[in-house]
C-alpha cells in the first residue's frame, strides 16, 4: 500500500513540472503553525496552499510548499511522523475521506521522497470527522481544510 501511494506520489510531481506555470518565489517562507507538547511537535499546515480548490490537483507552488514544510520538521527531533488531512463538510462524507486520504498520501509521500524512511511515516484522511472551528462560516471552513504532522 505505502509503495502505492509513494508511486503515485512522484507522479503528480513529474506531472506537476509539464505544465508551464506562473513562478512564485516562496524559498525559505514557513508556512505551517508549530504546537508543543508532551507528546511532541505537531505542524498544522491550511491544505490550500498545496491543492487548488478541487482539493486534489496540485497548486503550482505545491512542491515549494511541501518543502518548507520539510524543512521546518527537519529541525525537529522525531522517530514517527503521523499525517493527518482534514477537510470542511462541503462534500459527502464518503467523498471527503477520500480526498483527506489523498491528501495526507500526497504529504506523506512528499516526506518519503525527501528521505524519512516509510516505516516511520503514517497517514490518515480524516475528512471532516474533527473539526476545529464552525463550519458555519467561511473562516471555520477555511480554518478546517488542514493537514497536521504529528512528530513523535
Amino acid at each position: 500500500m505505502k509503495a502505492k501511494i509513494f508511486v503515485l506520489f512522484g507522479f503528480l510531481v513529474a506531472l506537476s513540472g509539464c505544465v508551464q506555470r506562473q513562478k512564485v518565489d516562496l524559498e525559505g517562507q514557513i508556512f505551517a503553525d508549530v504546537q508543543y507538547s508532551v507528546g511532541g511537535a505537531t505542524l498544522v499546515i491550511n491544505s490550500n496552499l498545496i491543492f487548488d480548490s478541487d482539493r486534489k490537483s496540485l497548486r503550482p507552488e505545491a512542491v515549494q510548499v511541501l518543502r518548507s514544510l520539510y524543512r521546518q520538521i527537519s529541525g525537529e527531533y522525531f522517530t514517527r511522523v503521523h499525517v493527518s488531512a482534514y477537510c470542511d463538510n462541503a462534500v459527502t462524507e464518503r467523498t471527503a475521506a477520500e480526498v483527506t486520504d489523498y491528501q495526507a498520501q500526497v504529504v506523506a509521500g512528499y516526506f518519503w521522497f525527501r528521505g524519512i524512511p516509510a516505516s516511520e511515516i503514517e497517514l490518515e484522511g480524516l475528512g471532516f470527522s474533527q473539526p476545529i472551528a464552525d463550519m458555519d462560516t467561511p473562516q471555520g471552513v477555511f480554518v478546517n481544510q488542514r493537514i497536521e504532522v504529528l512528530l513523535t
